[in-house]
C-alpha cells in the first residue's frame, strides 16, 4: 500500500493546473502564429501559405482563439484577487497589466468584428492591438515558464 505524501499531492494538483497553462499557452501560440499568416496574406493576396488559403487560416485562427479563450478564463480567475488589487498600479507588473489591457482590447474588437465581418479599420485596430498583445503575453509566458527574468 502507498501512500500519498503532502508532496504527492502538491504535486498532481501543480500538474494539473500547469496542464492548462500549457494547452492556454499552446492555443496562444496557434492564435499568433495564424494571426501574422493571415496579415500576411491580407498584404500580398497572390500566395497561399502551406497549401492552405485565406479561409481556412481565418478558421484555424478562430478556433484556436477560442480554445485560448476558454483556458484564459480559469486562468483569470485564479487570479482574481490581483485584478482585484489592480487600481493602484505601484507594485504591479507593467507587462501583465499591458497585456491585460489589450488582451481584453483585441476581446472586444474580435466581437465587433464577429458583428461586422470585413469592417477594415477593425482588422486594422485589431491587428495592431494583438500584436501589441503578442508580444506582452509572450513576456508574460517567458517569465512564468522562467525562460527569461
Amino acid at each position: 500500500m502507498i501512500i500519498k505524501g503532502k508532496n504527492q499531492e502538491t504535486s498532481s494538483i501543480n500538474r494539473k493546473r500547469r496542464i492548462g497553462t500549457d494547452i492556454l499557452f499552446g492555443a496562444f501560440l496557434i492564435v499568433a502564429i495564424s494571426g501574422f499568416i493571415i496579415v500576411y496574406m491580407k498584404i500580398n493576396p497572390t500566395n497561399s501559405v502551406w497549401m492552405l488559403n485565406l479561409w481556412c487560416r481565418a478558421f484555424i485562427h478562430r478556433i484556436s482563439a477560442l480554445i485560448s479563450l476558454i483556458f484564459t478564463i480559469p486562468h483569470v480567475y485564479k487570479h482574481r484577487k490581483w485584478y482585484k488589487k489592480l487600481y493602484p498600479l505601484r507594485r504591479k507588473s507593467k507587462i501583465t497589466v499591458t497585456h491585460s489591457i489589450s488582451f481584453f482590447i483585441t476581446l472586444v474588437i474580435t466581437i465587433a468584428l464577429a458583428v461586422k465581418r470585413e469592417y477594415a479599420p477593425l482588422e486594422i485596430i485589431h491587428s495592431v492591438v494583438g500584436c501589441i498583445a503578442v508580444v506582452f503575453i509572450s513576456i508574460h509566458a517567458l517569465k512564468r515558464y522562467y525562460i527569461i527574468k
